[in-house]
């Protein structure tokens, strides 16, 4: 299986693994029974309708969200469709961080390409060739699809609770690796029983400057509130 390899400013390589094309296409399908099961849904409702303008409007109703769905999914769900949760993959842009509304967008035009028109088989070639894991879509917007960490010691580098309705802050925070996060968190512990005194203070502004360095993104916050985020942050996007 093909890596998606990235280098932090630490120097550190990121290696993700590339989602393979069995993964895509049993996405794929998950994805269009849930389509199916829509339809099956809004039929039975139209079914009772008696007037050409409701029958018309129900007919909108179907099409729609058929239409949109892959952009619609992408766009609320970072970066995945239900059946790209079921397979546990999902689209990143290419250096590894979060897909924005635009890559989402331009992936959205291209499937006409790469799978209405040519049933597939232009998006399974190019995948194929790229090596990459990217169908047209992907190349033009800048993406691929990676698959999602499946660890058997989650509970070793999940550190903080989060609520359901989290947000996160730190989007780059996928980024770090688990080595990086554990190494956070043996700071973020110590310090929360360490005295105040100028080598914690030291130790404490060191760790949450090369952290920002690693995220690339600079933050306000005083480190142990950073650290706390940045832990919530890993948390959720590595949740099971």
């Amino acid at each position: 299986m093909e890596s998606l390899n990235i280098n932090t400013v630490q120097n550190v390589e990121i290696s993700n693994k590339i989602a393979g094309v069995g993964d895509r296409i049993l996405a794929y399908m998950f994805d269009t029974l849930v389509i199916l099961a829509y339809f099956m849904f809004v039929g039975l409702i139209s079914y009772f309708i008696e007037t050409t303008l409701d029958k018309v409007v129900a007919y909108l109703i179907v099409v729609f969200p058929y239409g949109f769905y892959d952009l619609i999914a992408e766009t609320f769900f970072n970066g995945q469709s239900f059946g790209k949760k079921i397979m546990k993959i999902r689209v990143v842009r290419i250096n590894g961080t979060q897909a924005t509304f635009y890559n989402y967008f331009i992936r959205w035009i291209f499937r006409l390409i790469d799978i209405s028109i040519s049933a597939g088989v232009i998006g399974l070639v190019t995948m194929i060739i790229n090596g990459k894991g990217q169908r047209l879509g992907d190349i033009a917007a800048g993406t691929t699809v990676v698959r999602l960490k499946r660890k058997n010691n989650i509970a070793n580098t999940i550190y903080q609770e989060i609520k359901d309705d989290y947000k996160p802050v730190f989007v780059n925070v996928q980024n770090l690796t688990e080595k990086d996060i554990k190494t956070i968190n043996k700071v973020y512990q110590h310090l929360k029983r360490a005295e105040q005194n100028n080598d914690n203070i030291n130790l404490a502004y060191k760790t949450k400057n090369r952290v920002e360095q690693a995220i690339k993104q600079q933050s306000e916050l005083n480190p142990m509130p950073f650290f706390e985020t940045i832990l919530k942050d890993y948390n959720y996007y590595n949740k099971s």
